[in-house]
């Protein structure tokens, strides 16, 4: 697992880039999903829905990384599900 670079989560997450470059792509995307999610956050468009999920990925990213920095956590072992829940129970 990587992790994007400081710099581009910063700059991706502070709403510097205003207008963000588009570039139009055909993918496959799971109807139920983009449904139930549309649902949930009231999006009225594809677009704005991956644009929201994009964003809250890189949010999630951004949040990670700041308990691995902060917290004393070793990256390489977060896929282990046992040091996570060994995470969870020592910051209780």
């Amino acid at each position: 697992m990587t992790t994007p670079t400081t710099d581009l989560l910063d700059e991706l997450l502070s709403g510097a880039n205003a207008a963000p470059e588009m570039t139009k792509r055909h993918i496959n995307i799971d109807d139920a999903k983009l449904t139930a999610l549309r649902e949930h956050i009231g999006t009225k468009t594809i677009t704005d829905t991956v644009d929201f999920a994009l964003r809250e990925v890189l949010a999630l990213l951004r949040r990670r990384r700041w308990l691995i920095e902060n917290r004393d956590i070793d990256y390489s072992l977060l896929a282990d599900e046992n040091y996570r829940r060994s995470l969870w129970e020592r910051d209780r």
